[in-house]
């Protein structure tokens, strides 16, 4: 929904480029904004140290969250 705009040009200088009506929000507060629920771990290979699971080795792992 946020779309830019051209602020008028003054007549002196470059001219301006398009900006967004409102700062960008961080990714910390979105994140935080979609809630623990939307954090889902994901493995993305097992790793060289020995572990406790079913392998016997330890797994690489993290929880990540999709926006749009």
């Amino acid at each position: 929904e946020a779309r830019p705009h051209t602020p008028p040009y003054a007549g002196r200088g470059p001219r301006p480029g398009p900006v967004y009506p409102e700062p960008a929000q961080t990714v910390k507060k979105l994140v935080i904004a979609a809630g623990r629920q939307a954090a889902r771990p994901v493995q993305w290979r097992e790793g060289s140290r020995r572990g406790s699971g079913r392998s016997g080795v330890k797994r690489m792992y993290s929880r990540f969250v999709a926006l749009r």
